[in-house]
């Protein structure tokens, strides 16, 4: 029998039952009870009150709960009113600086509410601490022992010898407690507002409630509660001692009773001290229940495993009603993938956790939003707008669905990539009209950015679905709720921006979505608070992972350990307990529990199973069935080893250096870039990257050399040219923007802009050296037909950087390179041109080759010309000068001849394009390796 269904028995043949209230842990409980109620009545009656514990103090408070948002500015306003004024060079104190530790303080006063302590004495000052006097007589010696082991770290010597001095700004602030404590909860109850702690105090402090209760019921039942407050003992001993107040608490089994499990830390005390006044039919536990532990190298994963044990319990009749089933998220995110993994069969759902407002797709387009604004640039009096925000909201699905079918959208992206537009003019996004006036317009001013974002937010809503209207409605709500406190305290609080989106990210944390459905219908797909008081008969819980749950977090405290010991307050140890009273308690009378874990481990996660697994193993002694869940996604990586495509259709006619470069190297990268033709994406570049600072370099001394091709050069010109750095730098400037559309240079395109004028002069300097020259061409096109000997016929072509000559009648084919150039390009040995493997081929040598092969088909000069080959290898050019080197004719009959068979095979049929195995890590670089998936 279920727990609530043994409770409901108990008072199901009550005459007076509608004179009786039940308070419960949280809402979900007391529907569930109402259930096995009118179960066990098997006849009409009148339903008992239902409350929960907050409920029932919040019912005997004159006070209002005060919204934290306003909370956090009444108390930075006393805070101000209670701190010392600084020197008069000192500046005050910002709400930015203080709303760091503003949440800390209010979770500290609320703690020392709840636990009734005596603030006059936990936050005195600690001099006055250090003496333990009668006044602490109500001090355990182990609370007095802690309490001292703390002030001993804060003696006169320990603090002059900090050399960090974080202990005098620690006593500085610690003095300041009791009266900003005092002084906070004044202006509160003057407002008729209270914090949480707060009501809970003032409660039972004014005593009455007992009488007040009276009234209205004859007795108060409290069900299945668990970690109790200093109020709510209290409060529960007067009601007990009147009379007035029933107990039952769900603490059953071996493992929840446990002495030596914390699970049972706070209810063992309470089933002594609380006692029941009817006999429970015991709830047992369940006999011969099976566990299983699942390890998923995933965190989505882990709700495809769900989906599979859901299935397995279905096909094996072991989910005849599904209410019986229980899926527990300790990780909250897990929600929507969750819901999206639920098989079919499972007719009705209900969810008892709330969606996170901040995992919807409302906060991604909010983030945009507030980048837009942070990232703009006020520049001539006119706004400018980042190139990354504004694409990232042109391509966001609000944004897209606001703006209707039209091409405008794309055709602005393509714009600003294809133009270079790092940042785009205010006037120019305005101009679209419709929305893009609304969201990009700048908002200088804190005090604008609530209104701004309603506007924003009002004007999208329309165009979205039900769900995501939900969501948007709920930010909405929360803006508002910040804008309406800023304005009733009559002040910004003197905040930034920045501050402003923490505090809404702060309440957007706290705000879930809720799911609607039949509760007492369905799957159960709850997190572990929704568990208390509720028993299934198969529990699938996911995230049991160290660290997960239970949680590592410890909520950061201005009351030290020791003194929380020393006072009662909680600690770690007390979350602790807590956390594993939920776990325990939520199995111990499952038949089947299945507990999955995210087994990766990376960052802050250790890929460990939780505590909690071990304990069932090595404490308990629990046989439990432990599996990896290994599984491959559709389209994933193949087996190592090769991926080919066999040749179809029309293959190009017209080869380059570089496309048989890539053929060498890989074959199915030749197919995807040159046959496929698959294109990378435009992309806005602020940086050069080396490709596009190859591309500037070739340019400028394309524009030096283009006017003098044909003249004789001699040192005295050259050196006439190098002396002219205004006009290389202009020519560089022009080049920065045809090749990359950088019409300002800033920022790191400075420093690469000194070092191209830099290698240009070098460039200069070493010809100069080497004078007279005669440059014959400059990005000289070439092309030239070649016959592969058995009918067909191909084209090869390319794009020669320098043709020149020294005076020596040998002509120069001068390749400039800005990348790495090594030894093996220098290469006389055609054959390892072709057949050494990736990364270790002299590809550079294939190029000059390929050059000098095309010139001699192109019939320039005479059939006995010769030509050498030399490297312009900037990043050695100012060590040593390029050398040119004569290209042996039967060199370069044998390279034709490999160069014919290297195209035949790429023409042949029967050979398919393979992914080339390689040695290292070249293909991690590669454009292509999502398709090839070679790993």
């Amino acid at each position: 029998m279920k727990f609530l269904e043994a409770v409901a028995h108990a008072f199901a043949d009550c005459d007076n039952l509608q004179r009786m209230c039940f308070v419960f842990p949280n809402r979900r409980s007391s529907i569930f009870f109402q259930k096995y109620l009118g179960q066990a009545s098997g006849k009409p009656l009148f339903c008992p009150k239902i409350l929960t514990i907050d409920e029932l103090f919040g019912g005997l408070s004159p006070l209002r709960k005060v919204d934290g948002i306003e909370a956090l500015g009444i108390l930075f306003k006393d805070y101000l009113s209670v701190k010392p004024k600084p020197a008069e060079e000192v500046p005050e104190e910002t709400f930015d600086q203080f709303v760091y530790w503003g949440d800390i303080l209010l979770r500290d006063f609320d703690d020392i509410d709840k636990y009734l302590v005596d603030a006059e004495k936990i936050l005195v000052n600690i001099a006055d601490l250090k003496d333990l006097s009668v006044s602490y007589d109500f001090l355990s010696e182990k609370q007095k022992q802690a309490i001292a082991r703390f002030c001993r770290a804060f003696d006169a010597a320990s603090v002059s010898a900090d050399p960090s001095d974080k202990k005098r700004m620690f006593l500085t602030t610690w003095n300041l407690l009791l009266p900003l404590y005092s002084k906070f909860r004044a202006s509160l109850a003057s407002a008729g507002l209270g914090y949480n702690g707060m009501i809970y105090r003032g409660v039972v402090e004014s005593g009455g409630y007992s009488e007040k209760l009276r009234k209205e019921y004859d007795k108060i039942v409290f069900v299945g509660l668990n970690a109790l407050s200093r109020c709510e003992e209290k409060l529960m001993d007067t009601l007990r001692d009147d009379g007035l107040a029933d107990f039952y608490w769900d603490f059953r089994g071996e493992m929840v009773t446990d002495p030596e499990n914390r699970a049972g830390f706070f209810v063992r005390e309470n089933v002594e001290r609380y006692r029941s006044e009817r006999e429970l039919d015991d709830p047992a536990c369940e006999e011969g229940q099976s566990f299983e532990v699942i390890a998923v190298p995933s965190s989505v994963g882990q709700t495809r495993i769900a989906q599979q044990i859901l299935e397995e319990l279905h096909s094996a009749g072991n989910m005849e009603d599904s209410t019986g089933t229980a899926v527990v998220l300790p990780d909250e995110s897990l929600l929507q993938p969750m819901l999206g993994a639920v098989p079919e069969f499972i007719g009705n759902i209900n969810v008892t956790m709330g969606y996170p407002l901040g995992a919807g797709c409302a906060s991604s387009f909010l983030a945009i939003v507030e980048r837009l604004r942070n990232n703009a640039r006020e520049r001539d009096a006119k706004v400018f707008f980042y190139h990354t925000d504004v694409l990232d909201m042109l391509e966001h699905p609000y944004f897209a669905k606001s703006c209707g079918e039209g091409a405008v959208l794309k055709d602005l992206a393509s714009e600003i990539r294809r133009d270079n537009l790092i940042y785009i003019p205010q006037e120019t996004l305005a101009s679209a009209g419709g929305i893009f006036p609304i969201i990009f317009r700048h908002v200088p001013e804190t005090r604008e950015i609530p209104g701004y974002l309603l506007e924003t937010i009002e004007s999208i809503e329309e165009y979205q679905t039900d769900l995501e209207r939900e969501f948007l409605f709920h930010y909405h709500k929360t803006i508002s709720t910040i804008q309406s406190t800023m304005k009733r305290l009559d002040s910004d609080w003197n905040m930034s921006s920045a501050t402003f989106y923490r505090l809404l990210d702060q309440c957007v944390s706290l705000v879930s979505i809720p799911y609607r459905g039949e509760p007492l219908k369905g799957l159960q797909i709850m997190g572990p608070l929704e568990t208390r008081t509720l028993d299934f008969e198969n529990v699938i819980m996911l995230s049991v992972g160290e660290g997960v749950f239970p949680s590592r977090t410890v909520s950061a405290s201005f009351i030290p350990y020791n003194i929380r010991i020393g006072f009662g307050l909680p600690t770690y140890e007390y979350h602790d307990s807590v956390w594993a009273y939920y776990f325990y308690r939520s199995i111990c009378r499952a038949k089947r529990v299945f507990l999955i874990y995210d087994s990766r481990a990376g960052g802050l996660r250790n890929g460990e199973e939780s505590r909690f697994i071990k304990q069932l193993k090595y404490q308990y002694n629990i046989p439990v069935r432990e599996r990896v869940a290994a599984y491959r996604l559709e389209g994933g990586a193949e087996e190592e080893g090769e991926t080919s495509v066999v040749k179809s259709g029309k293959l190009p006619s017209k080869f380059s250096a570089t496309a048989l470069n890539a053929y060498i190297d890989c074959p199915l990268k030749y197919y995807y870039q040159y046959v496929m033709r698959i294109e990378e994406q435009d992309e806005v570049v602020e940086d050069l990257d080396a490709g596009l600072f190859g591309s500037i370099y070739h340019e400028v001394m394309e524009k030096i050399y283009r006017p003098l091709t044909g003249k004789p050069l001699t040192s005295r010109d050259m050196e006439s040219i190098r002396k002219d750095r205004a006009k290389i730098s202009g020519l560089v400037d022009e080049a920065f923007f045809s090749k990359a559309k950088i019409k300002e240079t800033v920022g790191r395109n400075i420093i690469l802009k000194q070092l191209i004028v830099k290698y240009i002069d070098q460039t200069l300097k070493v010809d100069s050296g080497i004078a007279p020259l005669t440059v014959k061409g400059t990005e000289l096109p070439i092309e030239c037909g070649i016959d592969l000997g058995d009918g067909r016929h191909a084209t090869l072509g390319g794009v020669i950087d320098r043709l020149d000559t020294c005076g020596d009648g040998i002509v120069r084919v001068v390749d400039y390179k800005t990348g790495k150039v090594d030894g093996k390009d220098d290469c006389g040995d055609v054959d390892k041109i072709f057949d050494e493997p990736f990364g270790n081929r002299p590809s550079i040598a294939f190029q000059l080759y390929f050059y000098a092969l095309m010139l001699r088909y192109a019939g320039r000069g005479e059939d006995n010309l010769s030509y050498s080959q030399c490297i312009y290898s900037l990043r050695s050019i100012f060590t040593f000068v390029p050398e040119a080197k004569l290209i042996d004719p039967e060199k370069l009959d044998e390279f034709e001849s490999r160069l014919r068979s290297l195209i035949s095979e790429i023409y042949d049929p029967t050979v398919p394009f393979t992914s080339r195995k390689t040695n290292g890590n070249v293909c991690e670089y590669c454009n292509f390796k999502e398709l090839c998936r070679k790993r």
